[in-house]
This record gives structure tokens, sequence and C-alpha cells, in this order.
């Protein structure tokens, strides 16, 4: 036994000692290289300071979700006055959506560059230690500053025509018609766009896009259209109807994702970045399926619906306000991480058809002006609002849980 752990050991040995090297000599010269640029640059603009108060920043370009809500958010606190003194430069690498980062930087000073954002993220816990730094974060708590701003990104003269083409394509003609957004999360954006990476946490999020169907009639009963979207998406949706189109597999490009989102009247969605897009531009969102637990949409005229908490083994629903109590530390990995989540004994349930169906309900009734809850209705919500701790995370964020959803499980919250 011990001859043959040595011939392992002999064999192996050699290849780790070269690919140690061969990772040392490929970023350690980038890591030496980065710190003393930034050192340079971080001194000259404490030089300045007196007279320019120059802040850097870093956009995450890899995930549309963060590429459009860490940017908004920035730029509605900088429209209210929240940055005021300061000139910022951004840093952006290379776009998950070219349109998106095109868009952007006709507001803000943007330096597109691999090898600048490579340079930056190899020394950012330095640039962190200083006040020169800005760090675009966005904590999916920032209901209010939604709620008070107003979008800041806008179309082109141009570019209004060339969405109004592709509509007219797609059989939608957006002066006379209306249209709906959906979309359901599946495995198939982060297999084909990081090939080899593991996923599997984010798991957890995914959905059928398939239940979606009676709300999709709905929908169309009602005189929209809808437009199913998603980059790479796992299969098509199992619906043919004159007013139901399946942009994802048919007419899906960079420009066209985001203008959807701008001019659909609501998106259908569960958590992922594509819906968040819409929020950018205040369009309401129904957020179905939604998860984690405590967490909400937090854009204007937002409603959703949670999955549904249990147990693993036993199958018996947990209440509500369990879990947020257990969870009111956004740091907790439960929230995010679905692996650690299933082996703590938790599982998800999906929200039914009929679910998403009273849902979109409740979302068109709001937008027509005809939702009238009444007052019994209302106190359900408050106390809904109540079950936060009052140190939790996201209990700030005001959006309403769909009211049959809420009467459905009341036991629960």
């Amino acid at each position: 036994m011990g001859s043959m752990l040595d011939r392992i050991h002999n064999k192996t040995t050699p290849d780790i000692i070269r690919a140690i090297v061969r990772r040392i000599l490929k970023v350690y010269p980038s890591f030496i290289i980065s710190h003393i640029v930034s050192c340079c640059i971080i001194l000259f603009l404490y030089l300045i300071d007196r007279f320019y108060h120059i802040r850097v920043g870093l956009i995450i370009t890899q995930r549309i979700g963060h590429l459009a809500l860490n940017m908004e958010t920035f730029a509605r606190k900088k429209n209210s006055g929240w940055h005021q003194g300061n000139r910022h430069i951004l840093i952006a690498g290379k776009p998950c959506n070219v349109q998106l980062l095109k868009m952007w930087k006709r507001n803000h000073n943007i330096i597109e560059s691999n090898f600048l954002y490579e340079l930056f993220w190899h020394s950012l816990w330095l640039w962190k230690k200083t006040k020169l730094f800005e760090p675009l974060e966005m904590f999916s708590n920032e209901y209010q500053i939604f709620q008070d701003e107003y979008p800041t990104l806008e179309f082109t003269n141009e570019e209004e025509e060339i969405g109004k083409k592709y509509l007219k394509k797609m059989g939608i003609n957006q002066s006379k018609n209306w249209f709906v957004c959906i979309f359901a999360r599946d495995t198939e954006y982060l297999k084909n766009i990081y090939p080899g990476a593991q996923w599997d946490y984010h798991n957890f999020r995914n959905s059928d896009i398939d239940k979606f169907i009676p709300a999709i009639k709905y929908i169309i009963d009602k005189g929209g259209y809808v437009v199913r979207v998603g980059h790479h998406v796992n299969k098509p949706v199992n619906f043919a109807h004159s007013k139901f189109i399946d942009y994802s597999l048919n007419f899906r490009n960079d420009f066209m994702d985001i203008y959807l989102m701008a001019k659909c009247r609501f998106v259908l969605g569960t958590t992922s970045g594509i819906c968040d897009v819409a929020m950018i531009f205040d369009r309401p969102r129904v957020g179905v399926n939604w998860v984690p637990i405590g967490s909400a949409p937090w854009g204007k005229q937002c409603l959703y619906i949670p999955k549904k908490l249990r147990g693993k083994n036993s199958k018996k629903y947990i209440f509500f306000t369990q879990f947020i109590h257990k969870t009111k530390n956004k740091a907790n990995p439960l929230l995010w991480y679905g692996n650690l989540f299933y082996e703590a004994g938790y599982e998800y349930e999906n929200n039914t058809p009929e679910e998403i169906l009273d849902a979109t309900k409740e979302m068109v009734a709001r937008l027509e002006g005809t939702w009238h809850p009444s007052e019994e209705n209302q106190k359900l919500l408050k106390k809904y609002y109540q079950a936060f701790p009052v140190d939790h995370w996201s209990v700030e964020v005001k959006t309403p849980i769909g009211l049959d959803f809420m009467k459905k499980y009341k036991h629960l919250f």
C-alpha cells in the first residue's frame, strides 16, 4: 500500500508544482502591477482632491440585474443629492448587454476597458480603504429612493423608431396595442454564458414557464399581447396564439431586451436580472415564485407572491415569521445559497398556475383602477408588514403581497 501511494505522490507532485508556478506567473505580475498603478492614481487623486472631488467606481457588467439596478440606484441617489460635489469616473468591463451600457454612458463618465477593469479589480481592497472609491452598492431594499425618484435613462428618437419597427415585426403596433412581458428563470443562461461553472446553488430560483399559461390566456382575453423574454431558455412555451410571442426563441437581441422591459405594461416573472430592468424604467412588476423569503421587488407599483417554504423531510409548511426572524441579517447564507438552504432541512414549493393567475388579475385591476381592497384585507396586509422584525434587512420595503395568496395562506404569516 505504501509503495502505491508513493508512486501516486511522485507522479502528481510535479504536476501540482507546475500548475502553481503557472498560476503565480499568470496572476502575481498582474497583482503587483495593479497595486502599483492604483497607488499612483490614488496619490494623484488625493493631491487634487482639494479642487476636484473625483470618485472612482467599478460597474458590475457581467450580470444584467446588477448592471441595471446597481447603476440606477447610484443614479437616483445622485439625482437626489446624495453624491453632490463629487465627480465620478466609472470603470466597466465587457457588458452582458451592450445596449444598457451604451445608455449608461450617455449619462455618466464611463470608461469601458477590460484591462482597466481587471486592474482595478485586483486592487479593489485597496480602493475600498480610501474615500476615493464609489462602491455602486445595491442592497435589494432601496424601496424609498425608487418611489421618490424617476428613471434616469431615456431612448433617443432614433432608438424609439428602431424599437417600434421591431415591435411591428413581432406583430405589435405600439400606438394601439399593449403588451406584458413574462419570464421564468431556468438553468440555460448560466450554462451557456459560463460553461463549466457550478451554479447549482441558484436552482432554488428556477420555475416552469408553462405554469404561466393561465395568466397568459387571461392577459390575451383582456386585450393584451404577451411577450416571453429571456436570453437562452430551456424550452418553448407550450402555448400558441397570434397574440403570444416567444421572443426568446425568435427575435431576441440586446437592444430589444431593454426596449421591451421599458415599454411593457408590466412584467410577470421570477427573481432574475432581466425582470430587474423593468424596475429601472418604473414599469410595474409582478414577482411570482419569489425567493428568498423575506425579500420583495421594490420598484414602483410592484406586487409579489413568494414560494412557500416547507421542511425537506416532513413536507410541512414553515411559518413565514419563523424564517424571516432566522434570516433578518442579509449576510445569512440560507437566503442566497440553495445548497446550504437544502442541507439545513428546507425546500421551496413553487406557486401554482392558479396562484400566478390570481396575482396577474390583481395587477391588472390595480393598473385599471378597479382594485378596491376591503378594510379587512388592508388590515391583513398591515399585519404582514408588522411580521418583519424592526431590524430585518428589508423591513423598509413596503411592496404588497398578492391578496388572494395572503388570504389563502394567512395561517403561515
